[in-house]
């Protein structure tokens, strides 16, 4: 599984250089959506203790990319 992991890998580096060559903007809009794939698909069939490394990395990152708002109350919505 591992070197199915870097196979997919290295078919998503390939697009994306590909992809920064590419003027057209349909054609790199379909090397990204390939390279999306590709990366997800590396994902997949990376082993577990990568999975938990990336996981681990995410949740201890000094910039969340995902913000909890807090909840509307009555007063959060008339003060505006």
């Amino acid at each position: 599984m591992f070197v199915l992991s870097l196979i997919a890998l290295a078919i998503a580096l390939v697009f994306f250089r590909i992809s920064a060559n590419i003027l057209d903007q349909i054609d790199q809009l379909i090397s990204i959506l390939i390279i999306l794939f590709f990366l997800g698909l590396s994902l997949i069939f990376a082993p577990l203790l990568v999975k938990l490394l990336i996981a681990i990395v995410l949740l201890l990152s000094k910039h969340p990319k995902l913000k909890i708002n807090a909840p509307f109350t009555e007063s959060s919505i008339s003060q505006k």
